[in-house]
């Protein structure tokens, strides 16, 4: 039962469904990366970013604290249920008998969610904060506070009341701070010019940095202009509230540093090979409000690199329809498999370059396992295939379903090919099962199953020259009949997702025994809150001029 169950579902998730429209129009504006509209040279850096190193290899930070009405929004929708969650946890730290840290958190924070509250305990409103790198290790996080000395009391407080017993405290330059020694990595915190300091690393990079960790020394060559930064939202439409980079060669560099290691001429040779094609991660956020919450990450890459992505790129007939009538839930994309394949391969022989020239036997490693997999020939029929269509418009369950199984669904999916009739035939001479399902090749929808699909719904099937497509309900069906030998006139995104995450939590809250779930009443509560606060989301993963992109949107309602 528990495999037709599993059968079924993955049979209703390869269909989707969308509006009738043209099959190959343009996707719909909140799957597509939107550049925050921000004038960087108006921008203060805060004071923490003086403390950066200029040749860090990572760094996250940000110039404007998140919106204090985006919080407001969220207690609002969640302050019920996180009040609740609290009182269970007091209950289980009183059931113990005993002082516990969590209980006297829960005391602190105790009427205080709010910014008033927050500020009473010394900490901001309204924080910025930095995290960064002093080499690969120590890895720094600083977080302004309202008042640095309060929130040392807090956590003193929080400690007695608790029945803990915080370290001593350590004293350089005349700034206090605790630390906690272990094995491998060692933490540091500490409290001054109204910031909270926490690092992490090994000793002996602990001891070296100690000066700047604390912050009584700064950086000769250091970020407190905000420049590095500020040139990132420019060039990638990032945001004030949250952007990074993480830099390819330093971090290979500082990795044989933090080793004790020097590499070799031909190691760093590999390296800047390795850095010319990949020289940066970048991430960030374009959008923080009450509206919605946008931002993602680009893989900076080579000009040949992202010409040569840009080459994996098909067209993909019904996903931009399929995606853009607000479905329940849909997803595609398309890539070029067999062109991947030869990229793919050129990719392992780097990293086996830079495995053997810097003498690493887990990249070569890592190198032979993906050469393994990868030089292998793509089988016949898995090569024909270039992108692919799921979508479900819309589901329904009711208090009589069996378990699992909707009483309707409207849906469709397609899966494209250069040649879909050979794809089928031999997919059918690979799995002679599949002849039973009836599947015609004509370019016409059929009913296919012949009764043997243990749903209550009919499934049309149908082959054109570059099609293979499904449909469940009257729109799919409209879809499919439209799609089935359209041709497509526009490249894809390599992947692309369109979903109502509040419509589909409202659905979980309201028929949790239809996913499958038993959760306790405070999750469903949770889950109906997060319905009525959030609407779409969707991502994405695609390439343009700046290298491989990936993005994330959710709506707040």
């Amino acid at each position: 039962m528990m495999t037709l169950r599993v059968g079924v579902l993955v049979l209703v998730a390869v269909l989707g469904c969308k509006k009738d429209s043209s099959i190959d129009q343009a996707l719909p504006v909140e799957l597509k990366p939107k550049p925050a509209i921000v004038d960087s040279s108006k921008l203060k850096a805060p004071a923490l970013f003086a403390h950066i190193p200029a040749d860090s290899p990572y760094v996250i930070g940000s110039f404007e604290a998140v919106p204090l009405d985006y919080y407001a929004k969220m207690k609002r929708a969640l302050g019920p249920s996180v009040d609740q969650m609290l009182r269970q946890l007091r209950a289980l730290a009183e059931d113990d008998g005993k002082p516990s840290v969590l209980d006297a958190i829960l005391d602190e924070l105790d009427g205080k969610l709010t910014s008033q509250g927050l500020e009473s305990l010394g900490f901001s409103a309204t924080p910025r904060f930095a995290i960064y790198g002093l080499g690969l290790l120590p890895v720094v996080f600083r977080l302004e506070v309202k008042d640095h000395k309060a929130v040392q009391a807090t956590i003193e407080r929080v400690a007695k009341k608790g029945g803990a017993t915080l370290p001593a405290t350590a004293t350089r330059d005349g700034r206090d701070y605790w630390r906690v020694p272990s094995r491998e990595l060692d933490v540091v915190v500490a409290l001054g010019d109204n910031q909270l300091v926490i690092a992490i690393g090994p000793a002996a990079s602990i001891d070296q940095s100690l000066p700047l960790i604390l912050g009584t020394e700064q950086p000769p060559q250091n970020m407190a202009d905000g420049k590095a930064l500020a040139d990132l939202m420019s060039k990638h439409g990032f945001g004030p509230h949250l952007v990074g980079f993480a830099d390819t060669k330093r971090i290979a560099m500082q990795a044989f540093t933090l080793a004790g290691v020097q590499p070799s001429a031909a190691c760093t040779t590999e390296i800047d090979r390795l850095a010319s094609n990949i020289p940066r991660i970048v991430m960030g956020y374009s959008e923080i409000s009450t509206k919605r919450a946008s931002g993602g990450a680009v893989i900076e890459l080579s000009q040949a690199w992202i010409d040569e992505l840009k080459a994996l790129k098909t067209e993909v007939p019904a996903l931009g329809a399929a995606l853009s009538d607000e479905p329940l839930v849909a997803m595609g994309g398309g890539l070029d498999l067999a062109r991947a394949y030869r990229h793919g391969q050129s990719l392992v022989s780097m990293l086996n370059r830079l495995g053997e020239a810097c003498d690493s036997a887990k990249l070569r490693e890592t190198a032979e396992h993906l050469g393994t997999a990868i030089m292998r020939p793509l089988p016949e029929p898995i090569a024909k295939i270039t992108g692919g269509v799921i979508a479900i418009q819309d589901i329904s369950f009711s208090a009589k379903s069996r378990k699992g199984i909707p009483d309707s669904v409207e849906a469709f999916a397609l899966l494209a090919s250069t040649d879909a009739k050979g794809l089928v035939e031999a997919a059918m001479d690979l799995a002679p099962a599949l002849s039973a399902l009836g599947l015609e090749t004509d370019g016409k929808l059929h009913e296919v199953g012949g009764g043997m699909l243990p749903i209550p719904f009919a499934v049309l099937a149908g082959v054109g020259d570059r099609a293979v497509v499904l449909a469940i309900g009257d729109k799919g069906k409209r879809l499919a009949n439209k799609a089935i030998d359209a041709p497509g006139n526009s490249k894809v995104p390599f992947f692309v997702m369109s979903y109502d995450y509040g419509k589909f939590l409202a659905l979980r809250a309201r028929m949790p025994d239809a996913f499958g779930a038993d959760e306790p009443a405070i999750d469903q509560d949770v889950n109906r809150r997060l319905s009525e606060l959030f609407g779409r989301a969707g991502a994405s993963v695609d390439i343009n001029d700046k290298g491989l992109v990936m993005w994330g949107t959710i709506e707040m309602k």
